[in-house]
């Protein structure tokens, strides 16, 4: 993820054997920098809502959340679903996906690719210029 960007996170919450929305959610998302005990908690959004039971509600199954951050990274993003008001869940089940800047680098410099390939264009019609 780039530096000093904001980022946004739309989530969507369905019943799991169609495509209806679920409504009444209880949930948290959590972005670390690790999957690991060892990996730092970069957001936390329960606690930067001041949740004192570390869930939130989404009524209409529906949650966006922004982001920015501070350097160039991958991050793991931990969605915790908590069910909903009218079915409840004593577990916490997590979704966790990996999330990567989606700018590539090239695997090599870009400035010696592009003098070598004038180079041998150079040699080309050097060649072409020489010949009778």
């Amino acid at each position: 993820m780039a530096n000093g960007t904001d980022y946004t996170f739309n989530v969507s919450f369905f019943e799991p054997n169609s495509a209806k929305p679920l409504k009444d959610v209880n949930y948290n998302i959590v972005i670390t920098n690790s999957l690991d005990s060892s990996g730092n908690e970069l957001f936390n959004a329960a606690k930067q809502a001041n949740s004192p039971n570390n869930m939130l509600h989404s009524a209409n199954g529906n949650v966006t959340i922004k982001y920015n951050f501070k350097e160039i990274q991958s991050a793991i993003v931990v969605i915790q679903f908590y069910g909903t008001n009218s079915a409840p869940s004593n577990q916490q089940h997590e979704f966790i996906y990996q999330v990567v800047d989606s700018r590539t680098i090239p695997e090599f410099p870009l400035a010696p690719v592009i003098l070598a390939s004038s180079l041998v264009t150079a040699i080309v019609v050097r060649i072409m210029i020489k010949r009778p």
